[in-house]
């Protein structure tokens, strides 16, 4: 009878530490170019009208972190006046070019 013990991770389980590792890595350098930028970045699902905002994004609006509510409203109600109605035609004519390119491009052709 042959055997062996590994008490080694498996090689998927390496390369998934890798990858997990350069991801942190990447995200640590996005928040450092974030800050140095005074930026932030936000989310947007569609379909269920969720809303995301990092947390430089929520410093730079003035509201504590992890208290945005989270909704295309409460997006839409932080807006700049001014800016409003240009921004909300903008994202419906996005919307409505993306919605078009995926119907051409379902379409079946002959």
């Amino acid at each position: 009878m042959v055997g062996s013990l590994r008490n080694s991770p498996d090689e998927s389980t390496v390369v998934n530490m890798q990858l997990a590792k350069k991801l942190k890595a990447n995200q640590e350098r996005l928040e450092i170019a974030l800050a140095a930028g005074n930026m932030g970045t936000w989310e947007w699902d569609i379909r269920s009208g969720s809303v995301t905002w990092s947390p430089s994004l929520e410093a730079m609006h003035q509201i504590p972190i992890g208290s945005f509510a989270g909704s295309f409203e409460a997006f839409a109600k932080d807006m700049h006046p001014g800016d409003k109605p240009r921004v909300l035609e903008l994202i419906q004519q996005s919307i409505a070019q993306t919605i078009m390119r995926s119907t051409v491009s379902s379409a079946r052709m002959n």
